[in-house]
């Protein structure tokens, strides 16, 4: 694989990261748990910070897992919800804990991209593995912008421009 893909990969994935670790460092304990949205499912901490921080984290770590690497079981877990599919925390997760989960998607994240070959496939869907990598940048893009808005909103303080030139 050409290395300027694997830089822009690498670029791309960190500022991801890094815009999702500003949001959960800049949350203050008062909106950790704040609903960004009225949730009248079951499981309405589905749409608090915390929890949407962590899925974003879960999907990195799921997508970067090859077929012979399994998800890791030290950071915070999801328990499934068979019924519905929704992935129900059984516990509020502490910024710490998900800081430390990031600082490990970000360490597989480059253990990944750097492994990458023009005959790199994912195991578990059907397309390109850049393809999949950049739909993963997108997913994590999206939560942090979220998260970043509400706080914003919510301190009156909007979060800088992440730019990364490597």
């Amino acid at each position: 694989m050409d290395k300027n893909i694997r830089s822009v990969l690498r670029s791309q994935f960190t500022a991801a990261l890094e815009l999702l670790e500003k949001a959960l460092q800049d949350c203050p304990d008062s909106l950790w748990k704040g609903r960004l949205w009225r949730e009248r499912e079951r499981h309405p901490q589905t749409a608090e910070f915390w929890y949407i921080a962590s899925q974003a984290l879960l999907n990195a770590d799921r997508t970067l897992s090859t077929g012979s690497e399994k998800v890791d079981t030290r950071p915070p877990r999801h328990e499934k919800e068979s019924a519905r599919d929704t992935f129900v925390p059984g516990k509020v997760y502490s910024r710490d804990e998900l800081l430390k989960y990031l600082a490990y998607c970000r360490r597989k994240s480059r253990s990944c991209i750097n492994r990458l070959s023009d005959e790199t496939r994912p195991f578990h869907r059907e397309t390109t593995s850049i393809n999949l990598l950049l739909d993963t940048v997108r997913h994590i893009q999206a939560h942090a912008a979220q998260l970043n808005l509400y706080l914003g909103q919510a301190r009156n303080n909007p979060t800088r421009w992440i730019s990364l030139d490597q």
